[in-house]
């Protein structure tokens, strides 16, 4: 990706942050874990960047990478959450 393309990536990233941040609350139904598989989803974004095409619907990729990483996490036992929300988790337990 060129230095502009790397740029223009990143402005529409951050414009999408608060749409991403709602629709992690809103699908997990729980503030906390929507901030969580938010900020996970910009992580696994910006390490993929070089997958995403400018020009398509980048709010459509970064919802589908979002609800990817939710699914396991509500699939029931013996499902693998990601390794932010398993730490997480680890140090909430009392």
């Amino acid at each position: 990706m060129t230095k502009s393309g790397c740029r223009d990536f990143e402005a529409e990233l951050i414009s999408l942050i608060p749409q991403l941040r709602a629709f992690g609350r809103t699908l997990s139904g729980d503030s906390s874990l929507g901030e969580d598989l938010a900020q996970d989803t910009l992580a696994k974004a910006w390490m993929s960047q070089d997958r995403f095409e400018m020009g398509t619907n980048m709010r459509a990729w970064l919802f589908t990478i979002l609800r990817n990483i939710f699914t396991p996490t509500c699939a029931g036992p013996g499902a693998h959450a990601p390794s932010i929300l398993r730490s997480l988790h680890a140090h909430s337990s009392p």
